[in-house]
């Protein structure tokens, strides 16, 4: 980022893994009349101009609701994140629990972090299996260990008729094509699509008002998705 300012480009949009080291590099942009966005995650306590993306903690209580219709029981689960320290996934993870009654029971060691790498995502998830084999369903942050499915279905294979059959849960932000498929196979239960192209666009065109001298809306909510099974069809990515 810092490499962008002394190049003097004409806005920036970011999306910070850790709000709090950003800060400082955005107050350098802006400093230098260079108007800066976040996008996906925010740095609200930065002086950033504005933020695109998901209302991540609103859009995980659709996630909490989707798992706890799915176990009208409660039940033990775990929760996959990225980083333990990125904002916008501990703002999911709160909106998730908060739907979550005193039935649920989370397992020891739970939110797990895999780095925002899918291969770690898999491994955990197979550890998390094998550790806790009263586990009833995982909700993950993010979409990581979806990005390899393969690796992924040899990962659930064990819980994938469970899966098919609504006994084990499993609920995931984001509606990338190859969750789509998954979601469509049975491995999945419920996605929470988020809208990268909206936040895309709307970010190129905020700077590009900034950069005109316009004024831009401090929060713009892009909104979300909740796909499973009965709507599948009828939704974009599935087609």
């Amino acid at each position: 980022m810092r490499d962008l300012i002394t190049k003097k480009v004409a806005g920036i949009a970011i999306a910070p893994n850790n709000a709090d080291s950003i800060s400082n590099v955005i107050s350098a942009a802006l400093a230098k009349n260079i108007p800066v966005v976040t996008f996906d995650s925010d740095a609200p306590k930065s002086k950033r101009i504005a933020f695109i993306g998901t209302n991540n903690e609103a859009g995980s209580v659709a996630a909490g609701e989707a798992f706890a219709k799915a176990l009208p029981k409660g039940g033990t689960y775990a929760i996959l994140t990225g980083g333990l320290s990125a904002a916008n996934l501990n703002e999911r993870i709160k909106g998730f629990k908060s739907k979550l009654s005193g039935d649920f029971k989370e397992v020891s060691g739970s939110p797990f972090a895999c780095n925002d790498d899918s291969s770690t995502g898999v491994q955990l998830i197979q550890d998390m299996l094998a550790k806790n084999p009263n586990l009833d369903g995982i909700f993950f942050a993010g979409s990581w260990p979806m990005f390899a499915p393969e690796a992924y279905i040899r990962a659930v294979k064990n819980k994938a008729a469970d899966i098919k059959s609504g006994k084990f849960v499993i609920v995931s932000f984001d509606t990338l094509p190859s969750q789509i498929k998954l979601l469509k196979e049975g491995y999945a239960t419920t996605l929470i699509g988020q809208r990268p192209l909206t936040m895309g666009i709307e970010s190129v065109k905020q700077l590009d008002d900034l950069s005109k001298g316009g004024k831009v809306p401090p929060i713009t909510d892009t909104g979300v998705d909740i796909v499973n099974s009965s709507n599948v069809d009828k939704f974009v990515g599935g087609k």
